[in-house]
């Protein structure tokens, strides 16, 4: 309709790429509705008097009853939060974990219908946290019952996040380099070691020079990573080096509270896609555990641009075995067979062409 009118027609996404703005509300989608906004002025500046640096000073200073609204009540605090989607959930989520102690009441709005939709989502989080949670704290014990008079050395981590509303993406990962995709947990139990929350970068090129040092074995001439058995006994990590991670399409650097990131042709290893225009951004995070936008990191661009550069080519591993392929699909990565390819299936060769 806008078209048929002569209107000229906006794509904001297209317009900001990457470089959302910042603003008080929590969630990636207020950052895109904030988008929106200061698209409008900067369109608006083009023909009434606007001070553009007002209207991005305003997104930091935005009061919206009802979403996150913190009551004094009785020397108590009441927050209200009007969460009606899965994006909103997780910002409140995020919300909770910077106070200081409970609440004393979290009253939110939520139409049957949303929470319909909504529900499902924070149950399988919230069983996924439980479900993990249980098996580790099984497997620490049973291993260290058994782990005779040297002890024990234990180390758990994942080989990547899970987008849970992030950006739009539900139950997702692969698609980014962002930090609730890049950032896993790593626990180590180990004799000598104190419970303890390290905070510093690291990464999973430190898991083998960590074990080795931590068993009393030697290291490994040449390796990447480092041991990180001081570091844990100390209590701190304390290392600004840069630590890379990328996926087809997209290449990031995080440092100590710092993360930037490249995104385009110049970062895919897949040559058959078209061409696409770099993209960079930086973010920095805040005391509040939030990633805030900030100027473009040029320490950080330039050791990407030197990883790139000398980072191997990814390739592509070829035809699986019967075998891995059944476990795979069980795990849910692969569809379910149909009836029809279940019975084809039982003639079939001694390997299937599928690549990862």
């Amino acid at each position: 309709v806008a078209e048929e009118r002569g209107c000229q027609v906006i794509s904001v996404p297209e317009r900001v790429g990457m470089n959302l703005p910042d603003t008080s509300l929590t969630g990636s989608f207020q950052r895109r509705n904030g988008a929106v906004a200061l698209t409008v002025c900067e369109l608006l500046a083009q023909t009434f008097s606007l001070d553009l640096a007002k209207c991005r000073d305003a997104l930091l200073d935005v009061c919206w009853p009802g979403r996150w609204q913190e009551i004094a009540v009785d020397g108590g605090t009441l927050i209200l939060d009007a969460s009606h989607n899965a994006e909103g959930a997780k910002a409140l989520e995020e919300n909770l974990r910077t106070l200081d102690k409970r609440p004393v009441i979290l009253a939110g709005t939520l139409g049957e219908r949303r929470a319909a939709d909504l529900m499902p989502v924070v149950a399988r989080y919230a069983e996924e946290i439980q479900y993990a949670d249980h098996w580790a704290g099984r497997v620490i014990s049973a291993v260290e019952r058994r782990g005779g008079e040297r002890g024990s050395v234990i180390l758990l981590t994942a080989d990547h996040g899970e987008s849970l509303g992030e950006n739009g993406w539900f139950f997702q990962h692969g698609q980014s380099t962002a930090p609730e995709l890049a950032r896993v947990p790593l626990i180590v139990a180990a004799p000598g070691l104190e419970p303890a929350r390290i905070r510093g970068p690291v990464s999973h090129v430190d898991v083998a020079p960590t074990l080795l040092a931590l068993a009393g074995l030697p290291g490994l001439p040449g390796a990447s990573g480092r041991a990180l058995g001081e570091g844990l006994q100390a209590g701190g990590i304390h290392d600004d080096r840069l630590i890379f991670c990328d996926t087809d399409g997209e290449s990031a650097v995080y440092g100590p509270d710092s993360w930037t990131r490249i995104g385009g042709s110049v970062a895919s290893d897949t040559t058959a896609a078209p061409a696409s225009p770099t993209r960079s951004e930086s973010a920095r995070l805040g005391d509040a555990g939030r990633w805030r936008p900030v100027d473009l990191d040029s320490r950080s661009l330039r050791g990407l641009e030197e990883y790139l550069e000398r980072r191997a080519p990814l390739v592509a591993a070829g035809p699986m075995a019967p075998e891995h392929v059944a476990e795979l699909r069980a795990l849910g990565y692969l569809p379910p067979l149909e009836a029809e390819e279940i019975r084809s299936d039982e003639g079939s060769p001694a390997s299937e062409k599928v690549s990862p």
